[in-house]
């Protein structure tokens, strides 16, 4: 769950995305399938989200052509 919704909460997302330890530990626990809730094009500006914002496009484009895999569910809010 990705929070700092409002354009203006820059810091918040930048200290976020400013090492890749908060990200790395929410996908390495993940067991079986991972959500990202928040707004996307807000945190993929910030750090290493952007990293994954672009793996995120990659497995949507693997969805699309019917090719199964990893799960996992980007919800944009």
């Amino acid at each position: 769950m990705l929070g700092a919704p409002n354009t203006d909460q820059i810091g918040a997302r930048g200290w976020a995305g400013k090492t890749p330890n908060l990200l790395n530990v929410a996908v390495t626990r993940s067991k079986e399938v991972i959500y990202v809730v928040g707004n996307r094009s807000l945190w993929r500006s910030s750090g290493v989200f952007s990293d994954l914002d672009t793996q995120l496009v990659r497995w949507e484009a693997r969805q699309s052509k019917g090719k199964s895999g990893d799960r996992a569910e980007a919800i944009d809010c």
